[in-house]
């Protein structure tokens, strides 16, 4: 019987939060560097991913209420590996829990460095998921009406710039977004990469889940990037999707 570590980390957030991030496989080249190193993209019901050991292919269980994201990796062998994952209620938050199977031909040296990439990659995710992330708004996403629609809640912000992007007026065409804004003329941040460019705004402490709310009531004109601030820090923007600088990435 092959030997079998179940490796655990506790995270501060709600088990539906953290299943929402860790199931959807474009989150991983943010977490688990053990298996995606940069961008995954979807073939069929497959994700195709760069691993530190080569091409791989990734096919997770189907979205569930049990928490549970089991998923098989195939090597550019055609070995397939099955890997058992659950996230699980525990007190007010959740316990990640991964499952290691040792492969056959696999050293006891190997399994260590295996499972202490496991143990990496959960504090990586319990990371991203306590920790607040950055969204700086320089638009509607400042007005307290659209922060409780959209949040639930009011932000709370300090004042920033994003260099080297000019504002461009926006038509809303979607009612629910004009709803929520009262404006049918919204204004989008259009890359110019002069440094004479700036645009005043407000950066938000805000949370993964709240990004993804943010990013429903954003119009598919504007794409969220990861942009660098006049006062240096890293945030989340929303800028005219044909205008995105090429070295934008994660936050």
């Amino acid at each position: 019987m092959p030997d079998v570590q179940h490796i655990s980390v506790y995270i501060a957030r709600p088990p539906a939060a953290v299943y929402g991030f860790a199931s959807d496989p474009r989150n991983l080249p943010r977490w688990a560097a053990g298996l995606a190193r940069s961008e995954i993209r979807r073939d069929g019901d497959e994700w195709v991913a760069d691993a530190p050991f080569g091409t791989v292919r990734v096919r997770f269980a189907e979205r569930n209420t049990f928490g549970v994201m089991d998923h098989d990796v195939t090597l550019e062998s055609g070995v397939t590996i099955r890997n058992p994952m659950r996230v699980i209620p525990n007190g007010d938050g959740s316990e990640f829990v991964f499952t290691l199977i040792r492969q056959a031909g696999t050293s006891a040296e190997q399994f260590a460095r295996d499972r202490e990439a496991v143990e990496n990659d959960l504090k990586v995710l319990k990371g991203l998921l306590e920790l607040s992330e950055r969204l700086f708004a320089y638009g509607t996403l400042q007005l307290e009406a659209v922060q409780t629609a959209t949040f639930g809640r009011l932000l709370t912000g300090t004042r920033d710039a994003l260099p080297g992007f000019e504002l461009a007026p926006l038509e809303i065409q979607d009612a629910a977004v004009i709803a929520v804004s009262g404006k049918t003329q919204h204004t989008m941040a259009r890359f110019t990469g002069r440094a004479s460019d700036v645009i005043p705004g407000t950066v938000f402490a805000v949370s993964p889940d709240e990004i993804q709310s943010a990013d429903q009531y954003e119009v598919a004109a504007v794409k969220r990037v990861a942009v660098t601030l006049e006062s240096g820090a890293r945030a989340w923007a929303y800028v005219d999707a044909r205008y995105t600088p090429s070295s934008s990435g994660a936050a």
